[in-house]
């Protein structure tokens, strides 16, 4: 395994889709470097090469000589914002980031090849709890703060559309695989309602309600002929709807105790995953509904089993004094007067001279005996 030098780095940090480039969060300042350049040549030395145009290399002389530009990483732009930076989103594209400024608040996109174009999304008031991209990559999805209102904004024509009352900051909105539709959760009354909208026109195409107390997710079937929602921890309940609205199967594992934890698709769409809090993972097969396996998640492991299974401990280690015993098993030391007593505590052994006391950890008893009975020690007196 091969490592770059460390460069500095005081936010998030994330890759591009496409895996070509990091986007670094350094401060106010958004660095992208190119990830083929981390690649080391035949002569183990890293490839020192660096693309930039006008005075962009001056910039990034003059900002990040504690980075090392010349390690190997090509810094391929430097984008500086106006406040520090709390989150980073690529776009599906790879073409445009975005930058949350959520102490403005603010949203500030950037993009790659065309380093002179900028966009500034300030909510005002409302402010911004949350911002994604759509899957076009030509628009930004808001939330303001306490839910009031989640707004798309177009990057290409500046228009800006609101769907009042979103359920969720962060959660809550779901796109098809193709990208041509959005289930975004709101909630109103007392109300839990999915709103479907068309993503080429951002204009609502239907809305229905869900039976749900408090809905916690939603997410589109990979094959877009389905939707599946699924209420808080506090009432155990999955429900699958239809686009049109038509509930199409709802399940419920049980009644009491915490409900579900986390729902996922398979790739293929042929399985619904259903993770719980009782520790058990239920797999659901879409055509007929019915619980297709159960899986358990133990706490602890047990044989048949080759899996090493390790605990950290944050603990200092504690010895109780009342457990030490002398042993019966002792023997005669290379001098004749010496005389060692081996002391066992689980696998810590005393091993006690007439002038002096060992510590060490042993495995077994003969390797403590085989232990004290050589020539040369190393004592604490």
């Amino acid at each position: 395994m091969e490592f770059t030098e460390s460069f500095k780095q005081t936010g998030p940090c994330c890759f591009s889709p496409n895996s070509r480039f990091l986007a670094v969060a350094v401060d106010y300042r958004l660095v992208i470097r190119d990830v083929l350049s981390l690649k080391r040549n035949r002569n183990g030395n890293f490839e020192n090469f660096l693309v930039v145009k006008g005075k962009f290399e001056d910039r990034c002389n003059k900002h990040y000589n504690d980075s090392k530009l010349s390690c190997g990483c090509e810094v391929v732009q430097l984008f500086s914002c106006l406040d520090k930076i709390s989150y980073i989103e690529w776009a599906q594209d790879s073409e445009y980031i975005l930058c949350g400024l959520y102490k403005r608040p603010m949203i500030q996109a950037w993009s790659l090849k065309q380093p002179e174009w900028t966009c500034k999304i300030d909510e005002g008031p409302a402010g911004i709890a949350y911002a994604r991209w759509s899957p076009d990559s030509r628009h930004i999805l808001t939330t303001s703060d306490f839910q009031l209102r989640l707004t798309v904004w177009s990057l290409v024509n500046t228009a800006c559309i609101h769907v009042q009352w979103p359920k969720h900051a962060s959660k809550g909105v779901s796109f098809t695989q193709d990208g041509k539709f959005a289930a975004i959760c709101t909630r109103r009354d007392c109300k839990d309602y999915v709103n479907l909208l068309s993503c080429h026109t951002w204009e609502i195409m239907g809305v229905f309600a869900v039976d749900t107390l408090d809905l916690a997710d939603i997410e589109w079937s990979p094959d877009d002929s389905a939707i599946v929602i699924w209420d808080s921890p506090l009432e155990y309940k999955v429900l699958i709807y239809s686009p049109d609205g038509r509930c199409l199967f709802k399940y419920q594992a049980y009644e009491s105790g915490l409900g579900v934890k986390s729902v996922s698709w398979s790739p293929c769409g042929q399985f619904l995953a259903v993770g719980s809090y009782d520790q058990m993972l239920r797999v659901l097969n879409p055509l007929t509904w019915k619980v297709f396996a159960e899986f358990i998640h133990l706490s602890t492991v047990r044989a048949p089993c080759c899996a090493a299974v390790f605990t950290e401990v944050d603990e200092p280690l504690q010895l109780d004094m009342s457990e030490l015993c002398l042993s019966d098993d002792f023997m005669q030391g290379n001098s004749a007067s010496h005389v060692c007593h081996a002391f066992l505590l689980n696998e810590l052994a005393f091993i006690c001279f007439d002038f002096c006391v060992f510590v060490t950890f042993v495995t077994s008893f003969n390797s403590l005996i085989d232990f004290s009975s050589r020539t040369t020690l190393c004592v604490i007196e």
